[in-house]
């Protein structure tokens, strides 16, 4: 409707690859791919842009990569275009996966499927091809554009470029390199109450102990959902860690 706003922020863009990945993997994994990402030109940049958005779009790629793919993988690589000591740079991500590929003149369908016949089994949804169409869209509304090339045998690449300012790392962050994350959550939660819930003792015993050498002011446990509800009616927490799959009353 014309009234989406883009919301920019300071992004380690580290932290954006790492969200991907832990997003993918098992669901790669589960098909037998290998899904790789090279990052390490960007290892420690930092940008304005709306990572939202951008994580959206990208999610959206490398669900369709991987849902086309049988055998092989998916690879992810980032750059920045971007000349000197300017501020300001084109991010760009390229998305290639291992799939039998189509003819170039059919890629356009990715994104246009109400002009091409679209492979059912190649699209697989009519949700998917929106969600593809809406990615471009959103790229667009970013100022960056997102293509598709492919051959027959030689799977798919799709290439999404956003443009982005290179921002200077905040100081408290670089301050917190190369420190183990238990380190920099102390003194952050003293004065909170933290409520585990999970039927693991193990777990449990494991979450306490992370949580207590990060200072944690209170930290509760529960062994099944019935159990944190009971303890939330007395107690209010400020963080709870919820086990999805437990006896009585699950998460």
């Amino acid at each position: 409707a014309g009234r989406l706003t883009l919301e920019t922020s300071k992004v380690n863009f580290q932290r954006t690859v790492k969200t991907l990945e832990r997003r993918f993997a098992k669901q790669a994994s589960k098909k037998g791919l290998t899904l790789r990402f090279d990052s390490r030109k960007l290892s420690h940049s930092h940008f304005e842009m709306d990572q939202t958005r951008c994580i959206q779009c990208l999610s959206t790629i490398m669900a369709q990569c991987i849902k086309q793919t049988e055998t092989g993988g998916v690879t992810v690589s980032f750059d920045l275009d971007a000349v000197g000591t300017q501020t300001h740079g084109t991010l760009v991500a390229v998305i290639k996966d291992t799939s039998a590929g189509m003819d170039q003149y059919m890629t356009e369908a990715y994104f246009r499927p109400d002009k091409f016949d679209v492979n059912a089994e190649m699209m697989n949804t009519d949700g998917r091809r929106l969600a593809l169409m809406l990615a471009r869209m959103l790229v667009q509304k970013m100022g960056g554009s997102l293509t598709v090339k492919s051959a027959f045998g030689s799977g798919v690449a799709f290439k999404l470029s956003v443009p982005v300012t290179l921002t200077a790392a905040p100081s408290v962050e670089a301050e917190q390199i190369g420190m183990k994350p238990v380190d920099r959550m102390r003194g952050h939660l003293s004065d909170k109450t933290i409520l585990v819930a999970d039927d693991d003792k193990i777990n449990l015993v494991i979450m306490k102990e992370l949580l207590d050498q990060g200072e944690v002011g209170q930290v509760l446990t529960a062994s099944n959902g019935q159990k944190a509800l009971d303890i939330i009616k007395t107690n209010p927490c400020d963080i709870v860690f919820m086990d999805i799959q437990m006896p009585v009353l699950d998460g």
